[in-house]
């Protein structure tokens, strides 16, 4: 991470407390905010509004990386199939079965960047994948 980076980073967990009174509480939810903005993976989107240039390596290439994509395009703000999600993958011209999006999936959800909620959809009980 750049050091304008940090600084962009640091000024956004400023503005998330700017209107909070001045006191430990502010300073313990600054802390807080800075720490998860600077935990947070740098992704294209994350690049664009810190005005960084994207480059050819920001592209993703891995199963993971393109399903993230997807998360940033707020894909997951409704719960979703794995069978829904080779569809967004294919969409965008990712072809994957679903036994080889299965695995990434599941590692976003232990990593926190997804939830998984079991649901009865036609008689069947199916995970569904949404936005942590």
């Amino acid at each position: 991470m750049t050091p304008e980076e940090m600084v962009a980073l640091r000024k956004q967990a400023e503005s998330t407390v700017s209107d909070m009174p001045e006191g430990e509480l502010k300073v313990k939810a600054f802390e807080v905010a800075y720490t998860h903005l600077l935990s947070t993976p740098v992704t294209k989107a994350s690049k664009q509004k810190l005005g960084r240039p994207v480059t050819p390596a920001d592209n993703p290439t891995t199963p993971t990386a393109r399903i993230i994509t997807l998360r940033e395009e707020e894909f997951f703000v409704q719960p979703r199939s794995i069978g829904e999600v080779q569809e967004a993958l294919k969409a965008h011209g990712w072809h994957y079965g679903v036994v080889r999006i299965g695995t990434p999936l599941l590692r976003l959800v232990q990593q926190k960047h997804l939830r998984r909620d079991r649901v009865v959809e036609h008689g069947k009980k199916i995970w569904k994948y949404v936005n942590q």
